[in-house]
């Protein structure tokens, strides 16, 4: 027995148990970047694309923070928070989504849970 087995095996029961939360929390964001790739497309002009392009990274990135928090809020059973929640808290965090001058989600002194670390 691989010692991932049982992480991957309640991976796949949360996702199989909320799929629809995890679903919607999903297509919300990607539904959005569809509208903006299409507006773009066409409006037929390169910066626009370009523009279009760069929000398209930021969605995906700002996709998994979401889906993190969602993870998180239904490890207990069952989802406290509604999908506008989850996306409330996916940008507010100081995940990997934000465009920072430090390699995108590298941990910083202020995200370590370990009481023994001094900055």
């Amino acid at each position: 027995m691989s010692p991932t087995d049982g992480v991957i095996r309640e991976a796949l029961d949360l996702y199989k148990k909320h799929f629809a939360h995890l679903f919607i929390v999903a297509f919300v964001i990607f539904a959005a970047i569809a509208v903006l790739q299409a507006a773009a497309a066409s409006i037929d002009s390169i910066l626009a694309l370009l523009i279009v392009s760069a929000l398209s990274v930021i969605g995906y990135f700002l996709v998994q923070a979401a889906l993190v928090e969602a993870v998180s809020d239904i490890r207990d059973g069952r989802a406290d928070l509604s999908v506008g929640e989850t996306l409330s808290r996916a940008g507010q965090g100081s995940g990997p989504w934000r465009l920072h001058l430090s390699w995108p989600g590298a941990p910083s002194a202020s995200d370590c849970s370990c009481s023994s670390f001094r900055a």
